[in-house]
């Protein structure tokens, strides 16, 4: 079809003007480039919106996410002041894993275009584009990402009532984690990571368990004396690679360790889903 022609009536758009569509991008177009080499980056949080202050004092979480595979990286902070730290730990992620970050798409936020975010990005030689002002649906992308791994977060927490409100950090951290290794739909059901390695996904060291479940972990050194226990009762609190994160019992510390070292039970979660566990507490699992 021909494009319809413009004809200048300044009265009429001042009177009757209308927005264009902002419609959904093909999917053909954001692959069009290797992994993190565009990113969108979107903050959400703040103000007590996510259930309070987490632990050591997070109050909100930026996403980067890669346009081209779908994958994820979440960075959380206490201050936006913390944005130039969040923004170099991502970049020295994606080096690390071997790929080139060139196009950060970001509001127009203050701290996004602080001098300090432009020195961090002149270190890795990326170019930071702010979005149009007022116009979020620029950052659909990211919007539509931060919408998943919340909604993963949330259902981690209703899922394990036995968690505190305030370990909705370490649940948006675990939904990262695992979104990596979800098919999508619009990359023809591809999950990210196959995506953006190529490689078939390694299942059996994945260590994927249900957010919260009981279980033990095999601490530090020997047991004080013959009869005593080996392992210590703690929760699955998700995956800090290539660790595992356990909340002890004792003493409600989250510690880092080896995922050769746990054992985690499960066994509860295998009742039927038209039915409600309650837990108790107690081990192995819940009644």
């Amino acid at each position: 079809d021909l494009p319809a022609c413009n004809e200048d009536s300044l009265v009429a758009d001042l009177a009757k003007f209308k927005r264009a569509p902002f419609r959904r991008n093909d999917p053909g177009v954001t692959m069009d480039c290797p992994p993190w080499w565009r990113v969108f980056l979107d903050g959400y949080g703040g103000q007590g919106s996510l259930g309070g202050e987490s632990m050591e004092g997070a109050t909100g979480s930026y996403l980067f996410a890669c346009c081209a595979t779908g994958s994820c990286d979440s960075k959380l902070y206490a201050s936006h002041e913390q944005f130039p730290v969040a923004l170099h730990q991502f970049l020295c992620r994606v080096e690390a894993d071997h790929f080139k970050c060139h196009v950060i798409y970001v509001d127009t936020h203050s701290v996004n275009l602080s001098v300090e975010a432009e020195e961090v990005c002149a270190l890795f030689k990326v170019v930071i584009v702010p979005v149009s002002a007022g116009t979020p649906q620029e950052m659909s992308f990211a919007e539509s990402m931060v919408r998943v791994i919340r909604g993963m977060s949330t259902a981690m927490m209703l899922n394990a009532p036995h968690l505190k409100p305030t370990d909705w950090a370490l649940c948006d951290k675990y939904s990262v984690y695992l979104h990596d290794f979800m098919p999508v739909a619009t990359r023809n059901y591809s999950c990210p990571w196959y995506l953006r390695t190529g490689r078939a996904v390694p299942w059996d060291v994945l260590c994927i368990h249900v957010m919260g479940a009981p279980g033990v972990y095999s601490p530090m050194g020997d047991p004080v004396h013959k009869r005593a226990a080996l392992s210590e009762e703690a929760n699955f609190m998700g995956i800090q690679w290539p660790a595992a994160l356990m909340r002890r019992r004792t003493d409600d510390k989250v510690l880092s360790v080896s995922r050769k070292k746990i054992r985690i039970y499960e066994g509860a979660y295998t009742c039927p889903l038209d039915q409600r566990a309650a837990y108790d507490g107690s081990l192995p699992g819940m009644q």
